[in-house]
């Protein structure tokens, strides 16, 4: 008997991937960030500077519209299909507002916040006597 070989696919989930929009929202909504390199990016991929202080402003106001605006920044949606320039703008936004935008490689806490947030999810997921928090908390 014949062995038929189908395609395989690379199923997977990125962590920021599973982060609503609201949510981030709230989250990002009165941090001080540079968004100059998002917007530039956004601009590139949507051929539009993406208004991003404006919708922040009009959310923390109550202005009607602003979640709507902030979600089609955002999400990522059928339009965007297929278009890396497009993911990677609506994944800039993810970055420049999270609390990794501060760091670089080159910097010495860099490598202490990697290890608190692996430890921290892993606690969560497993349990704190797991063998993986065992395994990433030894180094």
């Amino acid at each position: 008997m014949a062995m038929t070989t189908k395609p395989l696919a690379d199923l997977h989930l990125h962590l920021y991937g599973s982060i609503h929009y609201l949510d981030y929202l709230k989250f990002v909504r009165n941090r001080v960030v540079d968004w100059t390199s998002y917007r530039e990016a956004f601009q590139e991929a949507y051929g539009e500077f993406p208004p991003i202080r404006e919708i922040l402003e009009r959310y923390n106001v109550g202005a009607p519209g602003a979640q709507e605006e902030f979600q089609r920044l955002f999400v990522f949606g059928d339009k965007d299909a297929g278009n890396f320039a497009r993911f990677q703008a609506k994944y800039n936004l993810l970055v420049k507002g999270s609390s990794w935008a501060d760091f670089s490689q080159e910097d010495s806490a860099f490598g202490a916040r990697v290890n608190e947030v692996c430890i921290s999810s892993t606690k969560l997921s497993h349990g704190s006597d797991s063998k993986m928090w065992a395994t990433l908390s030894s180094g």
